[in-house]
């Protein structure tokens, strides 16, 4: 199979942990001031999250390798960088002040 297929393969399953483990940590973070037990949901939270990224890196570094496993790592980051900003952008126009970023 051609590198570059390999790379934007790893990349896409990359980017669906990345969102994937991101969507969880959202939805875990806004139902936390409305569950009776909010130290479960955390922790049910955290360890869904966990295994989500380890098993997709664990798959990606086993089956593509170094390559494979640093494409995923960089698609992940990406994916959060995004997110990050994404965030942050919108809280500086809620909070009606500039983003410095």
């Amino acid at each position: 199979m051609n590198i570059m297929i390999h790379i934007m393969i790893f990349a896409v399953i990359g980017a669906a942990v990345g969102l994937a483990h991101f969507g969880i940590l959202w939805l875990t973070v806004c139902r936390v001031p409305l569950s009776r037990h909010p130290g479960r949901l955390l922790l049910g939270g955290g360890l869904l999250r966990f295994i989500l990224f380890v098993c997709g890196f664990a798959a990606a570094a086993i089956y593509g390798g170094i390559t494979g496993a640093l494409s995923s790592l960089a698609s992940f980051l990406l994916v959060r960088t995004f997110i990050v900003n994404r965030v942050r952008r919108s809280c500086a126009a809620a909070a009606g002040t500039k983003d410095r970023a």
